[in-house]
């Protein structure tokens, strides 16, 4: 599978993933709730949401900020971390310019947010990563309210995510490669 600068910005068109896993609970405690969801291989990366649910009786002053996002910023957006390959890579984390080919990047495909005033108050919001790992646990944590230290984590085999994404179907030629 070859890599190209391109293929590390975002999930590639050109490509049917495969689905590896979904419904990894990150955080479970009294009023919230954060999970993993669908987490699909494509040859040059993975894509996955990550749902945060929070309990409407619960909220109070938490949920305040919840309806005030801005398209910079989603409202009461939770920090996102990978790690993998001995890489970390983090949404805290601001990308500049293009990715270099092999460079590890972590890239907001978008969010949606329901307000704090629903009966489903949550923030989903989709991440694209790449390259795949090549071997080892894949670590995905998500930092909530702020804080410095992880909230919950999630683990996958990096040999599921890469079986899956040899099974990827190929639709037309990679751009630029001139294969499939």
């Amino acid at each position: 599978m070859e890599r190209t600068a391109e293929s590390a910005e975002r999930p590639p068109s050109w490509a049917l993933p495969v689905t590896v896993a979904g419904g990894l609970a990150l955080v479970r405690q009294p009023g919230v709730l954060a999970y993993l969801g669908p987490v699909c291989a494509y040859p040059t990366g993975l894509l996955f949401w990550v749902s945060v649910s929070l309990d409407p009786q619960r909220l109070g002053d938490r949920g305040a900020g919840f309806d005030a996002g801005t398209r910079e910023r989603p409202p009461w957006a939770p920090r996102v971390q990978v790690r993998f390959d001995g890489m970390v890579v983090d949404s805290a984390t601001r990308p500049t310019g293009r990715a270099a080919a092999g460079m590890a990047v972590l890239r907001s495909c978008g969010w949606r947010a329901s307000g704090a005033a629903s009966p489903d108050a949550r923030h989903d919001s989709l991440w694209w990563v790449a390259p795949l790992p090549r071997e080892g646990p894949v670590e995905f944590a998500v930092f909530l309210d702020g804080v410095t230290e992880h909230s919950g984590t999630a683990r996958i085999d990096a040999g599921l995510i890469v079986d899956a994404a040899r099974r990827a179907m190929s639709l037309w030629d990679q751009p630029g490669t001139g294969r499939r």
